[in-house]
């Protein structure tokens, strides 16, 4: 019997599949961003609420020029990045990351590494000078020869000890720059949860909403990307101009929002922006399971389950961003640095002599760079070209929800039709 059953759910799949086959090409639901014209019908309506709301085209966002800037080199290096990946050779096409353009760039890009080394370059010329002139005997003194004396016989020892001291400072700082790097990677991985909870927070509305409460799905999807984008500005602190014109469209065409810009004001009112929507998106939810506009109370825990783990993505984010490294540690490392650069001149001039001024600094260069990208990739979600390009990211979603949104209102519109 129970193949009997099998048999018959398998033909009736089949006799579906031939159905739909035969059924004309008009209609199905088709997407096009510019062919979509709002009607009269509260479908239409939907559509073109939607299309005003994400479609990026439609918004005035007047970005500063060093935002736009760094968006372009994000979307350089991105797609470079993806070059390459598609690459069947990966030696072809590998110089393009060697280019000495950016290199140098990279040496000036942040100030304090070459403050840093220009200070250490004065304080070895200022060690190498009065060495080489006694050791020239331009110059005498009572203490000076002994202690060039002392130095050129006691090399081995000089050196010894600088070795010692830098193998601990490279251990201690690899940890620190692994640490950091982990620390990037954390908190992309975090904020791509994030992005992959919003799309199935509004994936979920589509299918645990009944019929006829459309408008209040296109709600849901419409304040996911406003969290999403909100999240963004929060952790950039972005001023209220910016986040009203980023977020006006999108909440305005909430019907939970309203035309009057009210939750854009109650959004800008509260302490922390991203956890106001998700309270707007919570409340939502309630008050559809309160008039039985959702399939059952599972509907509402597997959505409520979805709004937690945005809760926590959220935190996450921000102690990725807000929790500095241990105080102790810190201190310890730049003393660590300031000992072995100190002793390194000394080390160097025996046998460098005039050179040791550019020996030493450049070495003191590589140390205070790594320390300063340790510091720069920590907090992954500012303006700088090794930060996470969130803009993007949230621009990428902001386009796909625009896509599933409009394509889920001309469904139904259809289906109305029929």
């Amino acid at each position: 019997s129970r193949i009997g059953m099998l048999g018959a759910v398998r033909a009736g799949g089949r006799a579906m599949a031939l159905a739909r086959a035969a059924a004309p090409v008009a209609s199905a639901p088709h997407f096009s961003r510019r062919g979509l014209a709002a009607g009269s019908s509260p479908e239409s309506t939907l559509v073109a609420r939607v299309q005003s709301a994400l479609d990026l085209s439609r918004h005035d966002i007047q970005r500063p020029a060093a935002e736009e800037k760094v968006r372009h080199a994000w979307d350089s290096r991105e797609r470079l990045y993806r070059q390459l990946s598609s690459l069947h050779d990966t030696n072809c096409g590998a110089e393009a990351v060697w280019q000495p353009g950016d290199i140098w760039r990279n040496v000036f890009s942040r100030k304090t590494p070459v403050r840093l080394t220009l200070k250490h370059l004065g304080y070895s010329s200022a060690v190498t000078l009065p060495y080489m002139l006694v050791n020239m005997d331009a110059v005498s003194g009572p203490w000076s020869r002994d202690v060039v004396t002392f130095m050129s016989t006691h090399t081995e020892a000089l050196v010894t000890s600088s070795a010692s001291l830098a193998t601990a400072l490279f251990l201690i700082l690899s940890f620190r720059v692994n640490r950091a790097i982990t620390r990037w990677a954390h908190g992309r991985h975090i904020y791509g949860h994030l992005l992959a909870d919003v799309r199935s927070l509004a994936l979920g509305a589509q299918s645990y909403f009944r019929p006829g409460n459309e408008e209040t799905v296109v709600d849901v999807g419409l304040l996911g990307v406003a969290l999403a984008r909100s999240t963004e500005l929060h952790l950039r602190n972005a001023d209220d101009a910016r986040l009203t014109a980023s977020l006006g469209p999108v909440l305005r065409g909430a019907s939970q929002g309203g035309s009057d810009g009210t939750l854009m004001a109650q959004v800008l009112a509260a302490p922390h922006r991203p956890f106001r929507i998700l309270e707007e998106v919570s409340m939502l939810h309630g008050d559809a399971h309160n008039r039985d506009a959702m399939h059952g109370i599972r509907s509402l825990v597997a959505q409520q389950s979805t709004l937690e783990r945005l809760t926590r993505h959220i935190e996450d984010l921000q102690r990725v961003q807000r929790t500095p490294e241990p105080w102790a540690f810190q201190k310890h490392l730049r003393l660590t640095i300031l000992l072995w650069l100190w002793g390194l001149p000394l080390t160097l001039l025996p046998s460098m002599l005039w050179a040791t001024p550019l020996v030493a600094s450049s070495m003191a260069y590589v140390i205070f760079k790594l320390e300063d990208v340790a510091v720069e990739v920590q907090n992954p979600y500012g303006f700088t070209q090794s930060d996470i390009a969130l803009c993007l990211l949230n621009d990428r979603l902001q386009a796909e929800m625009l896509c599933a949104m409009s394509t889920y209102a001309m469904r139904h519109a259809h289906r109305s039709t029929e």
